[in-house]
């Protein structure tokens, strides 16, 4: 009798709190925090808060333990969310790079040719591609500034939001590795081409054997996923869709220089694309180090 009326109790409490709507904040600042993402590998569950950092528990979800994470920040895991829920952020050490000494400036890129595009897949809740950059000079150093390009082979989308994620080279395995975004950097394209990001006051680090850029395009909703019309090879018109904007790919079949991009889903599980070609995001870093 005493189970049952635990079971009831508990079962209970589960679904109160199931209705609510939890926010997001910054430990240090209490502002919102856009885009964390909240999930729950035991059962499947995925979901992000929306640009006031809030998001509400469908009532169907059970879960033990969930995970709260966002890119600058430090992950918690918890039984249960709590109505306001903090992240701390993440403290980078440049330990070896002085900011204030004598610096030089270099530029790194993996442009080859960009005529290709990118299209985010519109059926998964987030699409993440990443371009490994190497380190040309082997000395830790920061990102200053960053370059983008969007397409224009479809209509771009410019109200679509992308995060831009940094992650150490992992020489074993070859992938991606630690994550070490020094901020949570969401942004919206400018324009169509070459989009310029100044991050010289985010010190992010640039480690010494490369770095990964990602970009993951956030979720602004369905009125975003466009159609297009396209023909195959025997000239049968077919429709496809698109989410958002494309990415301009660096992409070569017949380049000395062959590589991989890299994809993730929307747990951040990362795979190997491609090898036969040269086909990456088109990215532009300024890199800073001290002599």
């Amino acid at each position: 009798m005493h189970k049952l009326i635990f079971w009831l109790f508990f079962l209970s409490f589960n679904n109160s709190f199931a209705q609510e709507t939890y926010v997001i904040l910054d430990s240090a600042t209490n502002e919102a925090i856009p885009f964390a993402s909240i999930s729950c590998k035991e059962t499947g569950f995925f979901t992000m808060s929306d640009e006031k950092g809030e998001w509400t528990m469908p009532d169907s979800v059970t879960c033990k333990t969930f995970l709260i994470s966002c890119s600058g920040y430090k992950p918690v895991e918890m039984f249960f969310p709590i109505k306001t829920i903090k992240l701390s952020p993440l403290v980078i050490q440049l330990k070896d790079v002085e900011i204030g000494g004598e610096k030089e400036n270099v530029v790194v890129d993996n442009i080859q040719k960009t005529n290709c595009s990118y299209g985010f897949n519109p059926e998964k809740f987030s699409t993440t591609y990443g371009a490994y950059l190497v380190n040309p000079v082997k000395k830790r150093g920061w990102v200053k500034e960053l370059s983008f390009h969007v397409s224009s082979v479809h209509k771009p989308d410019l109200n679509v939001p992308v995060r831009i994620r940094f992650f150490e080279w992992n020489e074993k395995t070859q992938m991606p590795g630690e994550e070490i975004s020094a901020s949570n950097l969401i942004l919206k394209p400018s324009k169509k081409g070459w989009n310029k990001i100044n991050l010289e006051k985010v010190y992010q680090d640039f480690p010494e054997n490369g770095i990964v850029v990602a970009f993951e395009l956030l979720s602004a909703g369905p009125s975003h996923y466009h159609e297009y019309v396209y023909r195959d090879q025997n000239k049968n018109k077919h429709t496809g869709r698109y989410y958002g904007w494309h990415l301009t790919a660096s992409c070569c079949s017949d380049c000395e220089v062959k590589g991989f991009h890299y994809g993730a889903d929307k747990w951040y599980l990362w795979n190997k694309i491609g090898g036969n070609t040269f086909w990456a995001p088109a990215v532009k870093l300024k890199m800073s180090y001290s002599k």
